[in-house]
This record gives C-alpha cells, structure tokens and sequence, in this order.
C-alpha cells in the first residue's frame, strides 16, 4: 500500500514531487492539456490515463522494473482500458 512518505516525479519540474496518485492525477492532467494524447474508437485516450499511473507506481518500487517489464504493464493497461470501453453502454455511441 503507498504511504505518504512514497514521492513521484511532476513531469518538467525537477523540484516537485508529490503522492503517487496525486503526481499520477498532475502528470494526466498535462498528458491532455498538451494534447499529447493518443486516440482509439470509440475515442478515448488510453496513454493519457495508463502512462502516468505506471510511470508514477514504478518510482515507489523497491528496485526498478526492466523496459519489458514496463511495457508489458503500459501494454496491459491499455488492453484493460479498451475492454472496460468494449462493454460499456456508455463508450458505444461515442463517435470517433
């Protein structure tokens, strides 16, 4: 469990760090401010939302996980991302 002592990195400002989830919350926010999302039908950001949790979770780790590692987890999450949109009532109608 993340306690309040684990810190993560504000992406473009060395002197901030933050909660996992907060740093994760922050960094998302600049991933779609900046328009540096990518895009999936029905539309949606998927690297918006994945990429900023990951990169926030690994720096609480205890060692560091390889690039495999790190891309197997992005590539998961971004497969459990387009399938909760699969079967959502909600994402069905979204237009591209």
């Amino acid at each position: 469990l993340l306690t309040s002592e684990h810190r993560s990195s504000i992406w473009g400002r060395s002197e901030i760090s933050l909660p996992p989830y907060y740093a994760a919350f922050v960094n998302g926010i600049a991933v779609h401010s900046m328009d540096f999302d990518d895009t999936w039908h029905p539309a949606t950001h998927p690297s918006g939302a994945v990429l900023p949790a990951l990169l926030a979770l690994v720096e609480t780790l205890p060692s560091r996980p390889s690039g495999l590692d790190l891309l197997l987890a992005f590539n998961v999450g971004i497969e459990v991302q387009g399938r909760l949109m699969r079967f959502s009532r909600e994402a069905y109608n979204i237009p591209e």
